[in-house]
């Protein structure tokens, strides 16, 4: 069993990372529509804005349906340098929902 460096940091995956593995697996069909939403939340309540055909946030769970049309090539995680807005793809074919945890 292999332990990390003295002194190394041990980071929690961040859940837009998350979120993308998870889609992606689900758009790919290695794992079932059912545990999306479980794994991407973990214990946190979600919410997307600005999902497709909806007015107000609705919860993840109802939000995931609308990227059912979408290739796993489609789904992806892009992280520019901080205060780099050019480093963000000049193209995106869709839009994507934004996810947030929801708030008391």
């Amino acid at each position: 069993m292999s332990t990390p460096a003295a002194g190394a940091a041990i980071l929690a995956p961040r859940r837009s990372s998350r979120f993308v593995a998870w889609v992606r697996a689900w758009r790919a069909g290695l794992v079932p529509f059912d545990e999306v939403a479980d794994a991407v939340a973990g214990t946190e309540e979600h919410l997307v804005a600005d999902a497709p055909g909806t007015w107000t946030d609705v919860p993840l769970q109802e939000a995931l349906p609308t990227l059912a049309k979408l290739s796993p090539d489609e789904i992806r995680l892009v992280l520019p340098a901080p205060g780099d807005p050019a480093a963000c793809p000049a193209r995106v074919t869709s839009p994507v929902p934004r996810c947030s945890p929801a708030r008391p």
